[in-house]
């Protein structure tokens, strides 16, 4: 692709991070470098006959915008070809529920879903 994806496959075969054959679960924001992320695990991962499933949660936190964000992701999961996973969280709920902050809760919520989803 260039020589950005070009390094980024030297360092994941000298690091190890993804063996041959591996499904991968990527979560992807839908913000511009987990969108570069995904697609650029996705140019390498015929080479490395990786799986990629996307995952992306939406906290529900900015409206319309966070609402946008997963479209974009499924929209973008379609055009790959990839399946997609979705999950959604009140976060501000359960932030009101626990007494964690907003951060701590989303945090929770989101680490949650991808352990599920990878489950």
């Amino acid at each position: 692709m260039n020589q950005w994806t070009d390094q980024l496959e030297i360092n994941i075969r000298e690091r190890k991070l993804f063996r041959e054959g591996s499904g991968i679960l990527v979560a992807v924001s839908g913000g511009l470098d987990s969108m570069v992320l995904l697609h650029a695990l996705h140019w390498l991962s015929e080479k490395g006959r990786w799986k990629l499933t996307i995952a992306h949660f939406n906290h529900q936190l900015r409206g319309r915008q966070s609402n946008a964000d997963e479209q974009l992701v499924q929209r973008t999961a379609k055009s790959l070809k990839l399946p997609v996973v979705v999950g959604r969280g009140k976060v501000q709920q359960f932030a009101d529920k626990t007494g964690l902050s907003l951060e701590m809760a989303a945090r929770k919520l989101r680490h949650d879903f991808f352990a599920d989803a990878a489950a």
